[in-house]
């Protein structure tokens, strides 16, 4: 073998063990990073893996997302729902306790005005009653006391009985009843006498005049029974007469003031 051909061995022998140690040190990269070695996998190339990988995790992904999207919309539509029926609730209950106070109101205003009609017709009617009662009482005027009569009511009546017996001289007129009021300045309080019927008190009415010149009753004097407001509006008008030195001029008979009868000698 000459030089030449000898050199020209040793240069193909260098380069086929460049390739060599190309191959296993390619080689070696690859099983030491863990990327599948050419023939592996099916023939898989690195970027086809790298590709599934990356898709695989944006479906993870848009899968989550679509679930949580659809999660947040339900859970906004219940919310919705719940602050809407509550918002009604509210404005319904407002209305609604509106339209009970003005329910109250109004039946209270009824029942005021239904207290106020009975009020007026009991009023009336006691009124009536009252009235009724009074048409048939007397007052008597200036009759003596009798004995214990401040202690026995029963002896005020018996001394109205005797009045109409001994000085009316009235029969058939019955009594119900008599009180005698308190009387001022040591004079006789009036007494006031109910009898049983308006025609009784007629008849005895009738009779007064007959006491004039009685000895034991001649100063008696019998009218008919008025009212609290009628006594003090004839009150007032002696006050006022008194005042101005009317009192002895004029003077009340029964519900008429007519001046006092002067008698000339």
């Amino acid at each position: 073998m000459t030089s030449r051909e000898q050199s020209r061995k040793r240069e193909l022998s260098g380069e086929q063990e460049i390739v060599d140690s190309k191959r296993v040190k390619g080689s070696s990269r690859a099983e030491y990073i863990g990327e599948p070695t050419m023939g592996e996998a099916g023939g898989t190339t690195p970027n086809s893996a790298e590709r599934e990988s990356v898709n695989d995790c944006m479906n993870r992904l848009s899968a989550d997302f679509t679930h949580k999207l659809e999660q947040f919309s339900m859970n906004m539509q219940t919310s919705m729902t719940e602050s809407i029926q509550k918002a009604v609730t509210e404005v319904v209950s407002r209305e609604i306790q509106k339209v009970r106070e003005e329910f109250d109101k109004k039946l209270k205003e009824m029942q005021d005005q239904v207290k106020e009609v009975d009020k007026k017709y009991s009023d009336v009617v006691k009124g009536s009653m009252q009235d009724d009662d009074m048409a048939l009482n007397v007052v008597i005027k200036r009759l003596p006391l009798v004995q214990n009569e401040d202690k026995d009511a029963r002896l005020t009546v018996n001394n109205v009985v005797g009045l109409v017996k001994d000085g009316l001289k009235v029969k058939d007129v019955k009594i119900v009843r008599a009180e005698r009021k308190k009387g001022r300045d040591g004079k006789p309080g009036v007494i006031i006498a109910r009898l049983a019927s308006k025609e009784q008190k007629a008849k005895l009415m009738s009779a007064k005049a007959s006491l004039a010149g009685h000895a034991k009753y001649g100063k008696v004097w019998i009218e008919n029974d008025t009212s609290l407001e009628v006594r003090i509006q004839r009150t007032n008008i002696q006050t006022m007469l008194k005042a101005c030195g009317k009192d002895k001029e004029y003077q009340f008979k029964g519900s008429r003031l007519l001046p006092k009868v002067q008698h000339h000698h």
